[in-house]
């Protein structure tokens, strides 16, 4: 590898560095985000993790989590911030760009400078790498697995196969869905290596039963680990098999608001128009993605390069038929596959161009190909910085409105006046537990309560938090319940409507004597 590509390699990295951590804590915590942070809490604070085959996906998120929260010494959850939780995700993502430099063997400099820009600049997988979900960790493990798979075939050294094992069992323990791209890798390496081994297009190269052996052991130990809470709990194990139930219930169909046609991942990669605003689209990557493809399937050569092209290529292919197939669909998911599209979009990028032989047409090709690569920077960009919460953002999903923050900020202020402040009591109160992601933003308010409906049982807070459809009963617990003389008059605060997500509105309300006080307080300041 020449200097020069070292250099751009390195600004490459800087690029996708920047747009990865910069400014992490401005978009709201979406609800899967508070709910795995919450999660977080237990392990951070008590140091036991317990598996849930039923919800919050695998361990390993946790766990390395732990890392940036010990490096800034926190004990307890209100000691962190989204900074912290995210900063894996997006280091991680980081990751995914700097392995890129392992296709220098056997790949020209340009390539692999063109695979790791296109992965830099992705706004798909930078808005994820930016998001305290697994999908992220996933996707980078698997890879790490194919990469390490890609060395151990030039050279069969056994380290290469105990990374590959190593990546594929954390993967597993980053998200159980890792099944799908499993059984894709198998299938894909069967028809790229091994048919053609048989048809001798490539020196027949045996693979040492005990090398597979190896990896395959190595993937075991590894998940096993992180499941049994590094043998702490060992029905964690037996619970990452039993778990497949639950997701085969989810993916036919238990959970109806997500359902959706087998297109729903292509229309959210390739057409979103909002009124007042341009159309979003990761076209490029999907066109040239598919493009590269079919060239890596039918014009592929035989050297390492070429199987490698064709290998991520069937890959690709398969999980974009296993997950059109699945009903249960979200913008997360199609990662999986969309990282193929990305990755073979340099397959099409540099096949075209040696296709054309006129001066001419290469320069119109560039120019093409110039404002194509510059509208999906621009799009990463705004998707990721002025669009992060929009709902004109195809990768906003069922997210948390920034209203949030308006919540939050007038939280804050009445406790400040609070006799107890943060010991304030505050009652939260939404319909099947529809109060997510407070839990996150209210961590520092230990007498914070959620319930699911108003309860009688106990008595009002000073502060309130609750849906609109619950008011009537609010009302009645506040004016008809208590005896004359222990009745509190509560005023809302705020005059406009706040949204917890889009369409769905939360109100907050205070004793009067209480908001009389931080209306006291606050004219003075001023």
């Amino acid at each position: 590898m020449q200097r020069t590509a070292w250099i751009v390699f390195l600004l490459i990295i800087l690029l996708a560095l920047a747009l990865r951590l910069v400014t992490l804590e401005q978009r709201p915590m979406h609800t899967d985000e508070a709910v795995h942070a919450i999660k977080f809490a237990s392990l951070l604070e008590k140091g036991s993790y317990r598996y849930d085959p039923f919800e919050y996906h695998g361990p390993a998120l946790n766990y390395i989590t732990l890392i940036p929260a010990w490096l800034e010494s926190a004990q307890s959850i209100s000691e962190i911030d989204e900074t912290t939780l995210r900063l894996v995700p997006a280091i991680v993502g980081l990751l995914a760009v700097v392995l890129a430099g392992l296709l220098y063997s056997g790949f020209p400099d340009k390539q692999v400078l063109w695979i790791a820009f296109f992965l830099a600049i992705s706004p798909a997988l930078v808005y994820f790498s930016r998001y305290y979900i697994q999908e992220i960790l996933l996707v980078t493990l698997i890879w790490v697995a194919i990469l390490s798979l890609y060395r151990y075939h030039l050279s069969s050294g056994i380290g290469w196969m105990i990374a590959a094992g190593a990546a594929v069992g954390l993967a597993h323990a980053s998200k159980e869905t890792v099944i799908l791209n499993v059984f894709a890798m198998i299938l894909a390496w069967f028809f790229a290596v091994r048919v053609s081994e048989r048809k001798q297009w490539i020196r027949r190269r045996r693979l040492p039963p005990e090398h597979l052996m190896i990896g395959v052991l190595t993937a075991l130990v590894v998940s096993a680990l992180f499941f049994s809470s590094f043998l702490q709990y060992p029905q964690g194990i037996a619970d990452s098999c039993l778990t497949f139930k639950s997701y085969l219930q989810r993916g036919v169909g238990a959970h109806s608001a997500h359902l959706y046609p087998w297109y729903q991942y292509f229309r959210w990669l390739l057409y979103n128009p909002a009124p007042g605003m341009m159309i979003w689209s990761e076209g490029f990557f999907v066109l040239f993605g598919t493009i590269g493809l079919f060239y890596s399937l039918f014009r592929s050569g035989h050297d390492a390069k070429s199987i490698f092209y064709r290998f991520i290529a069937l890959y690709t292919l398969v999980l974009i038929l296993l997950y059109s197939l699945i009903p249960y669909k979200t913008p997360w998911s199609m990662l999986s596959f969309y990282f193929g599209f990305v990755v073979l979009s340099v397959r099409a990028l540099t096949g075209l161009w040696h296709r054309l032989k006129s001066f001419k047409l290469r320069v119109s090709y560039s120019f093409l190909v110039v404002i194509m690569i510059g509208f999906q920077g621009w799009q990463c960009y705004a998707l990721n910085f002025r669009y992060k919460a929009h709902p004109s953002n195809p990768y906003v999903y069922g997210h948390t409105s920034e209203d949030i923050f308006t919540l939050v900020e007038k939280i804050d202020q009445i406790a400040r006046v609070h006799p107890r402040g943060k010991e304030m009591y505050i009652e939260v109160v939404c319909p099947n537990d529809d109060y997510w992601p407070l839990p996150w933003y209210l961590r520092s308010y230990p007498n914070a309560g959620y319930w699911s409906d108003v309860s009688f049982e106990t008595p009002p807070a000073p502060l309130i938090v609750a849906s609109p459809k619950v008011e009537n009963r609010l009302l009645q617990k506040l004016y008809s319940v208590p005896e004359p003389g222990q009745r509190y008059l509560y005023v809302p605060l705020f005059n406009q409507s706040i949204e917890l997500r889009a369409g769905v509105e939360i109100r907050a309300y205070s004793k009067k004597s209480l908001f009389d006080l931080y209306r006291h307080q606050s004219e003075e300041t001023f």
